[in-house]
């Protein structure tokens, strides 16, 4: 159930939250542009939902950076580390990232997030600062899905 320990060859080598999640969320996002939590947007959903467009992958300033606009890469990391999980305790890391998170929701790379459920909440009340259709559409695997409006977001 964790994860850890022998698989057989037809298992997935993959959290199995991450795999919960895909799969009750697919019918949303497996052709979204979804902003997500590094731990899972940088490994598992991109192998379990191929055409779906993660808005900040692991390591997302070098691709930025390699494709000469770092500016979007530190935009896109910063909009990531909005909706991240704080274990720390850091108020000023959330309110130091939230104009970034602000300005990709705003300008269009995300028509979909998904937070850690301890975080969906502020989250939440921040997206329906920006647009209030934004809601809750499910949580699985320890992951609240968000989305804009009423039916599945499109390319």
């Amino acid at each position: 159930k964790l994860g850890i320990g022998w698989k057989s060859p037809g298992e997935y080598q993959l959290l199995p939250a991450n795999v919960a999640f895909a799969r009750a969320a697919q019918q949303y996002i497996q052709q979204a542009k979804l902003l997500v939590p590094n731990w899972t947007a940088s490994c598992d959903l991109p192998l379990l939902l191929p055409r779906m467009k993660v808005v900040a992958p692991r390591l997302v300033t070098q691709y930025f950076s390699n494709a000469r606009n770092p500016e979007e890469g530190d935009l896109r990391h910063l909009a990531q580390m909005f909706v991240e999980e704080n274990k720390s305790g850091d108020v000023q890391r959330f309110q130091a990232a939230e104009p970034g998170f602000r300005k990709v929701i705003r300008s269009g790379p995300a028509n979909a997030v998904a937070v850690p459920q301890s975080q969906s909440d502020r989250v939440l009340t921040e997206l329906k600062s920006i647009n209030p259709g934004w809601h809750r559409v499910l949580e699985a695997g320890g992951l609240v899905l968000m989305l804009p409006g009423n039916k599945a977001p499109t390319l």
